[in-house]
């Protein structure tokens, strides 16, 4: 492979580009506008030689070893330590970063200590004190990285769209963690109050606002979009017991509860639910919707919601799209799948 094609490589690592479709597309244009930009197409290298246009098993592994060659060292909790320096000292934006068994103030060990990466930028934070005062959505994406390590994204609705106001990831997806993690956003912004989150069916995502919100959260909406999508999943699974025929019905009833908005068409609505022979003659559909479901309605059913907050938003779907454009396009195409450059893409994304 040509020299000057290697370093255009590494140079374009440098600046965060490390997709191989990506590095690709950036070499084309590099050897014909650049290398032969005054030669005839007729007299540039052909598409087949692999000295200017390598294939995607050779950039990948000049991707990899110039991914390695920007490190601090081979160590990834220390790599992203230092590379957390660097961004700290640019002055752009805000950052906790705690190694895993290490205290994030002085860096000792400290076996009690738990991984946690904490990130917001000056343009989140003011987007977050303009849309962020009434409702909030926090939303949790998986698998992101070789590890199993949760990554969370907090959003705001917007005039235009959907917008990451702060993300942060941690070890475990309990309430403990969750928790430190706002309350360090919060610490960040002592003005942020919101009066709503809406989050996925998550009882750690719920205590944990709970614990870091007790007086100014009014109620934490279940979103549509999961609540759905857990319906289907468990009435279409081998579970519910139900046929085909019997899945839509006790589907089509719960979808009835759910979206009448006001208390008394709700009351009916679920006399009818519970009415219905499917829901009768099931006793593990009595217990899923009873127990799972009914028993915290007011985060879910549209008789609960406040007005203002049906104006806002009813559903976090837009997250959830943004959070599978992140976790399905850019992720799989991405040579690093350590925690370092995870971040690293995350800050050139966000």
């Amino acid at each position: 492979m040509d020299r000057r094609i290697i370093s255009k490589i590494y140079d374009l690592v440098q600046r965060g580009v490390t997709r191989p479709e990506e590095v690709r597309r950036c070499l084309e244009e590099f050897v014909e506008r650049e290398l032969f930009a005054n030669v005839s197409p007729q007299e540039r290298p052909k598409k087949c030689s692999r000295k200017y246009y390598p294939t995607r098993q050779d950039l990948r592994n000049h991707i990899t070893k110039a991914i390695a060659a920007s490190k601090y060292c081979k160590d990834d909790q220390e790599s992203l330590r230092q590379k957390v320096n660097e961004w700290q000292a640019s002055g752009t934006g805000k950052f906790l970063y705690r190694p895993k068994g290490q205290d994030g103030n002085n860096g000792k060990d400290s076996s009690g200590q738990k991984f946690l990466f904490v990130h917001q930028e000056v343009w989140q934070q003011r987007l977050l004190k303009r849309y962020g005062s009434e409702l909030v959505l926090l939303d949790a994406t998986y698998k992101t990285t070789k590890y199993v390590l949760p990554l969370f994204f907090l959003c705001v609705h917007t005039n235009v769209s959907y917008k990451v106001v702060g993300e942060f990831i941690c070890e475990n997806e309990d309430a403990e963690s969750i928790a430190e993690a706002l309350q360090i956003i919060k610490g960040w912004n002592v003005w942020w109050n919101p009066s709503y989150f809406t989050v996925d069916y998550s009882t750690a995502e719920i205590n944990a606002i709970e614990k870091e919100f007790p007086t100014a959260l009014v109620y934490i909406i279940i979103c549509d979009f999961h609540r759905n999508q857990a319906w289907n999943r468990w009435v279409r699974s081998g579970k519910s017991g139900l046929d085909s025929k019997q899945q839509e019905i006790l589907l089509a009833l719960l979808q009835r509860v759910a979206n009448v908005r006001d208390q008394c068409k709700y009351e009916a609505a679920l006399a009818r639910l519970r009415k219905c022979p499917v829901y009768m003659t099931h006793s593990n559909v009595q217990d899923y919707v009873k127990n799972v479901w009914m028993s915290c309605a007011e985060r879910w059913a549209q008789a609960f919601r406040k007005q203002q907050v049906l104006n806002i938003v009813n559903t976090n779907n837009g997250v959830e799209a943004q959070n599978k454009h992140f976790k399905y396009d850019y992720l799989p195409r991405s040579v690093d799948k350590s925690v370092f450059g995870i971040a690293v893409l995350l800050l050139t994304l966000i």
